[in-house]
């Protein structure tokens, strides 16, 4: 495999989270590689001899990649050898990232995002829905009348007196 000819990356200069040194590489079962994320298309793939091994780019989306997954909708008929090899394929890698410390180094961005808490949310309670302006009218018109009746009962039980 010939290399694509740009400047070899540094595994160290990549996220913690877009790489997978696995296992230290004298415990490593037969066939176990180092896992790294394209930079080119965003890809898990593995290594081999310091290089990304060569991958195409996926013309799926995420969303049918997920439907395809869970059995939804089956995936549309694109063959492999029309799909485009990826630039970022037989990219050198340099490991300069021991197991250990790539380890240690996870675990402080793990214990330091535990650490982390939301802000606290004050759930304040929701205002009452204000009436339609056609029912406000009517309820106003409904207290006038009310307002006007109390003040005929009143009227009539209290006669005024007379003077002649």
């Amino acid at each position: 495999m010939k290399h694509n000819g740009r400047f070899p990356i540094a595994i160290s200069s990549l996220p913690l989270n877009h790489v997978n040194l696995r296992r230290p590489e004298s415990e490593r079962a037969d066939g176990e590689r180092t896992v790294i994320v394209c930079p080119d298309c965003g890809t898990w793939v593995s290594l081999k001899r310091h290089m990304v091994l060569p991958h195409r780019i996926s013309r799926y989306t995420d969303k049918e990649i997920r439907d395809f997954a869970t059995g939804r909708r089956p995936v549309p008929a694109a063959r492999w050898h029309r799909q485009e090899r990826c630039p970022g394929s037989a990219q050198r890698v340099i490991t300069d990232l021991a197991y250990e410390t790539w380890r240690e180094q996870l675990a402080e961005g793990i214990a330091d995002a535990s650490t982390r808490r939301g802000a606290r949310t004050m759930v304040k309670p929701t205002p009452a829905v204000p009436p339609s302006l056609t029912h406000m009218a009517a309820a106003r018109r409904d207290r006038e009348l009310a307002a006007r009746a109390a003040r005929a009962a009143l009227i009539v039980a209290c006669p005024r007196s007379e003077t002649v």
